[in-house]
């Protein structure tokens, strides 16, 4: 394995616990579907169970509130985003956020 793909495997491993965790892990359920997952996974010809991708870009951002935050503002886009669309995004607004955190210190 390549060191990229555990820092990838560690960041969805955030990402996931931050989600699952919630109270209301339910309102992530286009990124993560934990009721699927414990049944078995996705019957043939449904959507997937979690969106890997998406899920490695939110755990960069460490905190569990901001993983959350921008996990349900990533649920709540209509029409849903490209693993592509939402990754950029998470990075923008992951760039804005240290931007900030650094004038803030």
């Amino acid at each position: 394995m390549t060191r990229r793909t555990l820092q990838n495997a560690a960041f969805q491993t955030v990402a996931w616990g931050a989600l699952a965790s919630d109270p209301h892990p339910e309102r992530f359920k286009w990124l993560l579907d934990l009721e699927r997952i414990r049944a078995g996974g996705p019957e043939r010809g449904n959507t997937r169970t979690w969106r890997m991708g998406i899920l490695i870009e939110l755990g960069r951002f460490v905190d569990e509130d901001y993983i959350r935050a921008y996990a349900e503002q990533v649920c709540e886009l209509e029409p849903k985003p490209t693993t592509r669309e939402a990754v950029e995004l998470l990075r923008i607004c992951r760039g804005s956020l240290r931007a900030q955190q650094r004038e803030g210190a």
